[in-house]
This record gives structure tokens, C-alpha cells and sequence, in this order.
């Protein structure tokens, strides 16, 4: 039987092999508040626009598991292998080198950028969804990404990376997301732009939390 690797709110990953290739098979969850057929259909429509996501960031430059086969709700995917950058960030409280934190920053920003420049938005930009091997960063689990140009979808990708940052290294979250932010200006295809959005969206947030 196939090792469960990963449970989340939508998805299954399992441990598989693909012709001699380290892979992992992604099953989208049943929702049993859906219609039987209806939730086919979405799980589905997902699981073919998330490999439409991936092959097209592929082709891009940008790195992600490659997409090795996709049927029904279950994508087969390339099993990328290291830490995620929310173990190295809390490795990094406990006194690990800041200064390698700070290249393995610059280098997402580069790779955020790149999405963004494919017409690619995350959703889910979170450092538990980045692996890390050595200094260079891997985005994975795509499964609420979208396409969009939207300089507002690009903000919110960024902003949702801060506020992670901020909860789980507070004391180094300011320099590690200007590292993120030196990468991002190389490769992003409006960043000052998408900068000036995010502030926007950072204020929207405050104003709701002095309201509530």
C-alpha cells in the first residue's frame, strides 16, 4: 500500500515510483457536503488545472515538480526532495545561519517573480509549501493556484509570505522578506507595481483588524 506522505484540506499525497522516477501521487479529497457528481467534477477540473499551472511554470523556467501523468483527480507528480523552508526558518530561531536564510530569500523572490511573470498566482505562498536544497528553492503544491495577471493577486501572494514570515521568524522577518524582495525586482514582471499593491492590501488588513 502506497505511504500517505501528506494530508491537507484538499488533497492526499502519496509516496510512489514512476518507471524508475521518484514521484508522489496527489488525490484530491471527496467533499461529502457536494453532490457525488458535482464534487467529481470540480475535483477534476482541478486537478487538470493544476497540471496545466505546473507544465506551463515548467516551460518558464520556474522551478516546480514536473507534471509525469494526470487521470481523474489523481496528478503524478516528481518527487522533490529536501526540507521546506518553514523547517529551515525554524531551525533558524534555534541559530542557524541567517546568512544562508537570506540566499535562500533571494532566490524564492526570484522564482515568485518568474511565476508571476508566467501569469501565475499561488494563493498558498507559505513557507511550508517552498523546498529548499542548498541555496535554491522549489514551489510545490499549486493546488489553489491560478492564472491571473492581477497586480491585487500578485500583492496578496506576497503579502500572505510576510505575514507567514512574521509569525514564524518575527525577529528576522523585516530582512529575510527584503532579501525575498531583492530576487523578486530581477524577474517580476511589474514589481513596483505590485509593490504599491501590497501596501494597499497591508492597509485594508490593519484598517480591518482596529474596526474588528
Amino acid at each position: 500500500m502506497a505511504r500517505l506522505i501528506h494530508r491537507g484540506a484538499e488533497a492526499e499525497v502519496y509516496e510512489a515510483d514512476a518507471w524508475g522516477i521518484p514521484a508522489v501521487e496527489k488525490r484530491r479529497i471527496e467533499k461529502a457536503y457536494r453532490h457525488p457528481e458535482l464534487d467529481w467534477r470540480i475535483r477534476t477540473s482541478r486537478t487538470r488545472l493544476e497540471a496545466r499551472i505546473l507544465m506551463r511554470l515548467k516551460e518558464r523556467g520556474v522551478r516546480c515538480p514536473a507534471v509525469l501523468d494526470v487521470w481523474g483527480d489523481t496528478l503524478l507528480l516528481e518527487r522533490v526532495s529536501g526540507p521546506t523552508l518553514r523547517d529551515l526558518l525554524s531551525r533558524g530561531r534555534g541559530g542557524a545561519d541567517t546568512g544562508r536564510l537570506a540566499g535562500v530569500m533571494e532566490d524564492l523572490g526570484r522564482q515568485v517573480g518568474l511565476m508571476h511573470s508566467a501569469g501565475v498566482v499561488h494563493n498558498d505562498l507559505t513557507p511550508l509549501n517552498v523546498v529548499v536544497t542548498g541555496e535554491r528553492t522549489c514551489l510545490i503544491d499549486f493546488g489553489l493556484g491560478e492564472f491571473s495577471k492581477s497586480e491585487e493577486d500578485m500583492a496578496v501572494d506576497l503579502h500572505v509570505l510576510k505575514k507567514s514570515l512574521e509569525a514564524l521568524f518575527p525577529e528576522a522577518a523585516e530582512g529575510l522578506f527584503e532579501s525575498f524582495l531583492r530576487g523578486y525586482r530581477d524577474t517580476a514582471p511589474k514589481p513596483d507595481a505590485t509593490l504599491a499593491r501590497l501596501e494597499a492590501v497591508e492597509r485594508r488588513g490593519r484598517y480591518r483588524s482596529w474596526v474588528g
